[in-house]
């Protein structure tokens, strides 16, 4: 339409030129026409910019997703997510949408994370699925988790962040659980210095979502991601903002107390 526009002033732009009484008269015509169209292509040039500016997030996050085996999917969306739940054992899926207060950018940023994640942990799982769809709704972009055909988390980095949280950086595969398992209920490392209190919390393992347990045994810790000691484990509780350790008295006393004796021996 604006090609046209242009076309259309350029030739009664000719047309005065080939009126024009001298060549100043002329000249001044064509400068006025170059001047304003020269304005309009630059403004013009300015809102593609901003466009572009503001989908670039949104395209290198797509590329993430193609990059890790997360599927995008359209229409109709419970149809869809019903499917995958049919043919996978666990279907995460990312709700995303439009940022527009700072605050909706935080909410997606946030979910973009841990929806990433989720794709590269689960790349090769054959028995996982991670989808992405858009949602009108940008106060409900979310994470939905759901385990064998049920909805087990509704937004996951919501209730995640609610949960005193337990991470760590390499475990062992367990071919199975031992017996004698109990929750890892323990004080946070940090009450010492900070507002957590003394109060025992059971931890909630950041990658599978599933409570901590320790082995009266052997004494190591058990999630659905595999077993580790308990020094390998950095915690961050509800109140606070980064994970950390405890030393080693302190873990050791802790772990004792999950394991009180019996009362004829007290």
């Amino acid at each position: 339409m604006q090609q046209v526009t242009v076309k259309y002033k350029f030739a009664r732009l000719l047309e005065k030129l080939r009126a024009a009484d001298n060549d100043d008269a002329g000249l001044a015509c064509l400068g006025g026409f170059c001047a304003e169209h020269c304005n309009s292509v630059d403004d013009l040039f300015d809102k593609c910019n901003k466009i572009y500016e503001a989908a670039q997030p949104r395209i290198v996050f797509a590329k993430d997703c193609e990059k890790h085996g997360a599927t995008y999917i359209r229409q109709p969306i419970d149809a869809n997510i019903e499917s995958a739940c049919f043919d996978k054992d666990s279907v995460h899926v990312l709700f995303d949408g439009k940022a527009e207060a700072a605050d909706d950018r935080k909410t997606i940023k946030k979910n973009h994370s841990a929806f990433i994640k989720r794709a590269k942990k689960h790349g090769d799982d054959n028995k996982t699925a991670c989808l992405v769809t858009w949602s009108d709704q940008r106060d409900n972009v979310r994470i939905a988790h759901y385990k064998k055909d049920r909805l087990v988390h509704e937004d996951v980095v919501k209730e995640l962040e609610n949960k005193d949280m337990a991470t760590c950086d390499e475990f062992t595969p367990a071919a199975a659980r031992p017996d004698g398992l109990v929750a890892f209920k323990v004080r946070c490392p940090g009450y010492c210095k900070g507002p957590c209190g003394r109060e025992k919390r059971e931890w909630t393992c950041v990658d599978c979502e599933e409570t901590l347990k320790i082995c009266s045994d052997n004494r190591a810790m058990y999630c659905a991601c595999g077993q580790a000691t308990a020094n390998q484990f950095r915690f961050r509780c509800t109140h606070g903002v980064e994970f950390v350790q405890f030393n080693d008295k302190m873990l050791q006393q802790e772990i004792d107390e999950c394991f009180p004796p019996p009362q004829g021996n007290q």
